[in-house]
């Protein structure tokens, strides 16, 4: 199961509700981002390359052991690369007969300003970089939905979780994929 959707839409405490109904593991990306930028920057080569190396073996080892998990990520849909990291994520899984789903969580930006300041927000990620500047900045680095470009509509859902509490979204995709 991957979370998709921009910064501050709510992948981690729907990810902690669906957790909680299924008894999956959530991997949220900020485990891993937190941990590498106590060593390199955000952005930086050698941050992108332990991000990706440690997400790609925890992954794989986690399928290779059957570990039931959910995993959060943002993505740029739209840069030439979004369909392949898609691929990359869902891999380990899909290799070894493995079904993956896909979720995407969507709310406009005044909202997630908002949700950045949530006490659960704050209490799992370090977030000094989380500034509402650099928030409305990574809104113009693309596209952080799908808008109905997705390449595996069958495995796909999308909750627009504005007015919908994180228990309910994680019902609904429990339900939606039979969990």
């Amino acid at each position: 199961m991957t979370i998709f959707g921009p910064t501050a839409v709510g992948k981690m405490t729907v990810g902690q509700e669906l957790a909680k109904l299924t008894g999956f593991k959530l991997l949220y990306n900020h485990m891993v981002t937190d941990l590498v930028t106590e060593f390199f920057p955000f952005g930086t080569p050698g941050f992108h390359r332990l991000a990706r190396t440690f997400t790609h073996e925890l992954l794989d080892t986690a399928a290779e052991a059957g570990l039931d998990l959910i995993l959060t990520h943002a993505l740029v849909f739209g840069s030439p690369n979004a369909r392949s990291l898609i691929d990359e994520l869902a891999a380990p899984f899909i290799d070894r007969g493995g079904e993956v789903f896909y979720v995407e969580l969507a709310a406009p930006l005044e909202d997630r300003l908002e949700r950045n300041e949530s006490q659960n927000r704050r209490r799992h990620k370090k977030l000094d970089w989380a500034t509402p500047d650099r928030l409305r900045e990574l809104e113009t680095w693309g596209r952080w939905n799908s808008e109905g470009d997705f390449p595996y509509p069958d495995r796909h859902i999308v909750i627009d979780n504005t007015y919908v509490p994180a228990a309910d979204a994680a019902m609904t995709i429990r339900e939606r994929f039979a969990l």
